[in-house]
Protein backbone atom coordinates (compact mmCIF):
# COMPACT_ATOMS: atom_id res chain seq x y z
CA UNK A 1 0.00 0.00 0.00
CA UNK A 2 2.81 2.22 0.79
CA UNK A 3 4.42 1.34 -2.63
CA UNK A 4 1.33 2.66 -4.28
CA UNK A 5 1.33 6.01 -2.15
CA UNK A 6 4.42 6.65 -2.59
CA UNK A 7 4.70 6.11 -7.11
CA UNK A 8 1.21 8.28 -7.16
CA UNK A 9 3.10 10.96 -5.11
CA UNK A 10 6.09 10.48 -7.69
CA UNK A 11 4.20 10.51 -10.59
CA UNK A 12 1.35 12.93 -10.33
CA UNK A 13 0.49 12.76 -14.14
CA UNK A 14 -0.27 9.48 -13.74
CA UNK A 15 -2.94 9.72 -11.35
CA UNK A 16 -4.61 12.37 -13.41
CA UNK A 17 -4.55 10.56 -16.85
CA UNK A 18 -6.69 7.69 -14.86
CA UNK A 19 -8.84 9.86 -13.21
CA UNK A 20 -9.69 11.02 -16.73
CA UNK A 21 -9.77 8.11 -18.06
CA UNK A 22 -12.81 6.66 -15.47
CA UNK A 23 -14.20 9.77 -16.10
CA UNK A 24 -14.62 9.65 -19.96
CA UNK A 25 -15.72 6.24 -19.60
CA UNK A 26 -18.56 6.81 -16.72
CA UNK A 27 -19.98 9.32 -19.37
CA UNK A 28 -20.03 6.84 -21.81
CA UNK A 29 -22.08 4.63 -19.90
CA UNK A 30 -24.04 7.40 -18.82
CA UNK A 31 -24.50 8.04 -22.83
CA UNK A 32 -25.54 4.68 -23.24
CA UNK A 33 -27.95 4.39 -20.72
CA UNK A 34 -29.56 7.24 -21.66
CA UNK A 35 -30.09 5.97 -25.41
CA UNK A 36 -31.16 2.87 -24.11
CA UNK A 37 -33.96 4.12 -22.04
CA UNK A 38 -35.10 6.69 -24.51
CA UNK A 39 -35.56 3.61 -27.32
CA UNK A 40 -37.44 1.39 -24.40
CA UNK A 41 -39.61 4.36 -23.90
CA UNK A 42 -40.26 4.86 -27.82
CA UNK A 43 -40.81 0.70 -28.24
CA UNK A 44 -43.41 1.10 -25.44
CA UNK A 45 -45.19 4.55 -27.13
CA UNK A 46 -45.60 2.04 -30.32
CA UNK A 47 -46.90 -0.73 -28.84
CA UNK A 48 -49.78 1.51 -27.17
CA UNK A 49 -50.43 2.90 -30.66
CA UNK A 50 -50.46 -0.17 -32.18
CA UNK A 51 -52.72 -1.38 -29.48
CA UNK A 52 -55.42 1.29 -29.74
CA UNK A 53 -55.55 0.62 -34.07
CA UNK A 54 -56.16 -3.34 -32.71
CA UNK A 55 -58.63 -2.37 -30.81
CA UNK A 56 -61.15 -0.03 -32.92
CA UNK A 57 -60.06 -2.45 -35.67
CA UNK A 58 -62.01 -5.25 -33.07
CA UNK A 59 -64.50 -3.06 -32.08
CA UNK A 60 -65.49 -2.41 -36.03
CA UNK A 61 -65.41 -5.90 -36.66
CA UNK A 62 -67.67 -6.87 -33.88
CA UNK A 63 -69.83 -4.43 -34.32
CA UNK A 64 -70.59 -6.11 -37.99
CA UNK A 65 -72.27 -8.56 -36.88
CA UNK A 66 -75.30 -7.07 -35.37
CA UNK A 67 -78.41 -5.59 -37.29
CA UNK A 68 -77.97 -1.83 -36.05
CA UNK A 69 -74.44 -1.21 -37.85
CA UNK A 70 -74.02 1.95 -38.66
CA UNK A 71 -70.84 3.03 -40.50
CA UNK A 72 -70.97 6.68 -39.59
CA UNK A 73 -70.13 5.74 -35.69
CA UNK A 74 -67.18 4.61 -37.00
CA UNK A 75 -63.80 6.23 -36.98
CA UNK A 76 -61.88 5.46 -40.67
CA UNK A 77 -58.04 4.63 -39.46
CA UNK A 78 -55.68 6.76 -42.13
CA UNK A 79 -53.66 4.66 -44.46
CA UNK A 80 -50.59 6.77 -43.29
CA UNK A 81 -51.49 5.45 -39.45
CA UNK A 82 -51.92 1.88 -40.32
CA UNK A 83 -48.89 1.45 -42.39
CA UNK A 84 -46.19 3.50 -40.15
CA UNK A 85 -47.29 1.15 -37.02
CA UNK A 86 -47.71 -2.15 -39.00
CA UNK A 87 -46.71 -2.83 -42.45
CA UNK A 88 -48.87 -2.31 -45.77
CA UNK A 89 -50.47 -5.68 -45.68
CA UNK A 90 -52.10 -4.52 -42.36
CA UNK A 91 -53.52 -1.83 -44.25
CA UNK A 92 -54.68 -3.88 -47.55
CA UNK A 93 -56.69 -6.18 -44.69
CA UNK A 94 -57.79 -3.25 -43.12
CA UNK A 95 -59.50 -1.71 -46.26
CA UNK A 96 -60.95 -5.29 -47.21
CA UNK A 97 -63.10 -5.59 -43.75
CA UNK A 98 -63.77 -1.61 -44.15
CA UNK A 99 -65.07 -2.37 -47.65
CA UNK A 100 -67.12 -5.48 -45.68
CA UNK A 101 -68.55 -2.59 -43.50
CA UNK A 102 -69.66 -0.79 -46.73
CA UNK A 103 -71.13 -3.15 -48.26
CA UNK A 104 -73.25 -3.96 -45.08
CA UNK A 105 -74.15 -0.35 -45.28
CA UNK A 106 -75.71 -0.57 -48.50
CA UNK A 107 -77.36 -3.96 -48.14
CA UNK A 108 -79.10 -2.24 -44.87
CA UNK A 109 -79.93 0.33 -47.27
CA UNK A 110 -81.70 -2.00 -49.54
CA UNK A 111 -83.60 -3.89 -47.03
CA UNK A 112 -84.88 -0.28 -45.19
CA UNK A 113 -85.87 0.40 -48.82
CA UNK A 114 -87.41 -3.25 -49.46
CA UNK A 115 -89.46 -2.59 -45.90
CA UNK A 116 -90.81 0.84 -47.19
CA UNK A 117 -92.36 -0.58 -50.80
Amino acid sequence: MTDIIKFCNTNVGFLSAVTSLLSIVLAAIAIFVSINVSKRQCRISLLDQRIKVIESIDVFCKSLYKDSFDLSKHKRISKAQITSLFDKDAYLIYEKIYSYGETIKQLQGNKRFAKKT
